[in-house]
């Protein structure tokens, strides 16, 4: 088996493509992230009843369904007061 010029400049091109793969992936799972916690913190807002979000209103009723905020936040809300009392 002899390296030839032709296997060093597929090498070299397979190692800029996986580079530039690895950079366009760990922007994607940023861009992911982002969009996750800034969903999380909407239906945070929309659960507590704080202010009403007309995109949160279309989505949140099948998200409920799946996660259950408001059982969340007595639960957290009844931790809180116990904790309060033992004090």
């Amino acid at each position: 088996m002899s390296i030839n010029t032709n296997t060093i400049v597929s090498i070299l091109i397979a190692l800029v493509l996986f580079y530039i793969f690895i950079k366009v992936a760990e922007s994607i799972g940023k861009l992911i992230a982002l969009i996750v916690f800034v969903g999380v913190l909407l239906f945070g807002v929309q659960s507590l009843g704080i202010c009403n979000i007309p995109v949160m209103n279309k989505i949140y009723p099948a998200v409920t369904k799946v996660i259950p905020y408001k059982q969340i936040w007595s639960n957290f809300d009844k931790a809180v007061k116990i904790k309060n009392d033992l004090k």
